[in-house]
């Protein structure tokens, strides 16, 4: 009886150890880029969807969020990754459109990001969800 109590012990701490969401080696932007369709709720502009393509810039930590506000594909906004936590930090991100904000990588692979965005006459609250 007790080897059978000490096998399931030892397979249950092997299948703990298991973790599917584990971060690539040395690289967490790796979570991030390529290609997602984002499903964007906006204040001011209500519901939206559109493409948008991530990659890796600069050495360690950054990324490029392609047409960014379903402004278009030559729009990026830049954006720092450390694990599952993404903030972007306040920029201009086409001529007056200011934004900043952060998320969150969710356990099945996609991640939300709520961003604030300032245009000199209007300011717009927006929750994004990017999906494979």
């Amino acid at each position: 009886m007790k080897s059978k109590v000490g096998l399931f012990l030892l397979m249950l701490f092997f299948a703990a150890c298991t973790d599917e969401e584990t971060l690539p080696e040395g690289d967490s932007r790796l979570l991030y880029t390529g290609d997602w369709l984002v499903n964007e709720q906006s204040k001011l502009n209500g519901n939206s969807a559109y493409p948008s393509t991530i990659s890796s810039i600069g050495e360690n930590d950054s990324i490029s969020i392609g047409n960014f506000y379903g402004l278009g594909n030559s729009i990026n906004c830049v954006a720092i990754v450390v694990g599952n936590s993404i903030t972007i930090p306040f920029q201009d991100v086409d001529n007056g459109i200011l934004v900043t904000g952060s998320g969150l990588r969710n356990t099945n692979g996609s991640f939300s990001i709520t961003y604030y965005t300032n245009d000199s006459g209007s300011r717009d609250t927006v929750t994004a969800t990017y999906k494979r």
